[in-house]
């Protein structure tokens, strides 16, 4: 049965109390060099989506358990950074943060990349995104970086681009960010090398460390489990951790191996 949003954010946060929140399950390679953005779709056989900037920007649909790819396609954009998935009308998207003059949210199919749609992303200094499904309308959160504005995120429609709030960040790098489909954001931090829980305004509630020198990029949620992908050092990995929830389409660890390219 599935939990509520209400039962899923208690859970995480009892597992934060508890000291079991942010557990590293596993790690594994990227299936390419860059990997700046992750997404995950449920479904009877989870996915994650990841995009990477190595020349040529490509997105990649690999099996959430093994990593094995299903498809890839080229991303919208010569350069391309944060990403996410979910499902509109019963059809599955991935949004993805690109820059050609300026940079663009794009929104594709997610079985093909056909482009469905774009928009002018609020700030240049773009990176993560996280879909959010709020049962009256469909809201990414946009993480920026840098400028002068300082690191911010901002509170976006899904479809037209419409900024609705934006809120300042305390720490340095935002880059990676996913919504946990109850009440909780996941950010990572380029900087700090760890990953913030953050409340949807930015309100940092707790963090979690990577391995020492691994500086993370993309954030995915999905089955309860945080997927984090790394920036530095090569190869690039893909790390798993425990956050304590459930999710409607559970990952099954014991198929998970060790490496996929």
């Amino acid at each position: 049965m599935a939990r509520s949003a209400l039962a899923l954010a208690a859970l995480t946060l009892a597992a934060v109390q508890a000291g079991a929140w942010g557990s590293l399950i596993t790690s594994y390679n990227s299936p390419a060099l860059l990997p700046y953005g992750l997404g995950y779709l449920p479904g009877p056989t989870p996915y994650l989506t990841v995009v990477t900037d190595y020349p040529p920007a490509t997105i990649w649909r690999v099996v959430a358990a093994d990593g094995s790819v299903v498809a890839s396609y080229a991303a919208p954009s010569a350069n391309a950074t944060g990403c996410d998935a979910g499902v509109i009308s019963g059809v599955n998207n991935t949004w993805v943060m690109g820059e050609t003059t300026r940079w663009y949210v794009f929104r594709l199919a997610s079985d093909t990349g056909s482009v469905y749609g774009s928009f002018e992303a609020p700030r240049d200094d773009s990176a993560g995104l996280a879909f959010r499904d709020a049962g009256g309308g469909y809201y990414l959160y946009a993480t920026h970086r840098y400028a002068y504005l300082g690191p911010m995120l901002c509170c976006l429609d899904a479809l037209t681009g419409s900024v609705y709030a934006s809120y300042s960040l305390r720490f340095g790098n935002p880059f990676g960010c996913a919504y946990d489909g109850a009440a909780y954001l996941y950010i990572a931090d380029l900087f700090d090398d760890c990953v913030y829980m953050t409340t949807l305004q930015g309100s940092t509630l707790a963090s979690f460390p990577l391995p020492a020198g691994v500086q993370p990029s993309g954030v995915a949620y999905g089955g309860g489990y945080v997927y984090v992908s790394t920036y530095y050092p090569t190869p690039h990995r893909i790390y798993v951790y425990e956050t304590g929830g459930s999710a409607l389409q559970p990952v099954s660890l014991g198929r998970v191996k060790a490496v996929f390219r």
